[in-house]
This record gives structure tokens, sequence and C-alpha cells, in this order.
């Protein structure tokens, strides 16, 4: 997927990634890479880490 995302946006082609609740480790990296992100306000988080407990 990581590979496709750099290709995509090497040619020109916006992406999108959708949150609609925890994206932790390796797919908080989906969202961060992509052109175009869209989160449900008060629901959706992404951490590149663990939860802080």
């Amino acid at each position: 997927m990581f590979r496709d995302l750099t290709r995509l946006s090497a040619a020109g082609i916006p992406t999108i990634a959708l949150v609609f609740g925890n994206s932790t480790a390796g797919g908080a990296y989906v969202p961060g890479m992509s052109d175009h992100v869209v989160m449900i306000k008060e629901r959706s988080k992404v951490f590149l880490a663990g939860r802080r407990w």
C-alpha cells in the first residue's frame, strides 16, 4: 500500500484517506502520506505509537 501511495503521488494523482476511528502504528502512515484526509470529529485519532495511558 505504501508503494502504491508513493506511485500515485509521483504520477500527480491525489489520494484520499478516510479515518473513522483509531489509526495506529503502520496504519497512521496512510493518512499521513495521503493528499486529503477525512476524519470524524471527536472520534478519529491517528497515532504513530501506542496510546498514552
